[in-house]
């Protein structure tokens, strides 16, 4: 499956598809400790080149993901927006069903 809803634009920002040219911004992005003051850690540039890997092929497959995000007046890539399936969340669901049931 894939998108036929990009990219989206507002009147500041595109989201649209990654492209070979963002893995370098991307990973210069993902190294600075300023930048990735809440995440848990800056991130390499094959860590970020997997991750650019990983969306693309999300958003192939589903039509979603994370995508990426640049200034619409001059095309800037300036970072990312995206859906992620949070794996915990979904073992907690699971968790808590199979406790109902063995509880009845």
């Amino acid at each position: 499956m894939t998108s036929g809803r990009l990219p989206i634009q507002t009147p500041r920002l595109r989201l649209r598809q990654w492209r070979d040219a963002d893995v370098e911004a991307f990973a210069r992005i993902n190294a600075d400790p300023e930048v990735m003051r809440y995440f848990p850690a800056p991130i390499g540039a094959e860590a970020s080149a997997r991750s650019i890997d990983t969306w693309r092929r999300q958003i192939a497959e589903r039509g979603w993901s994370n995508w990426a995000v640049e200034r619409a007046d001059s095309g800037e890539f300036i970072g990312f927006v995206g859906l992620t399936v949070s794996f915990t969340s979904l073992v907690n669901r699971r968790s808590r069903a199979v406790m109902s049931a063995s509880a009845c």
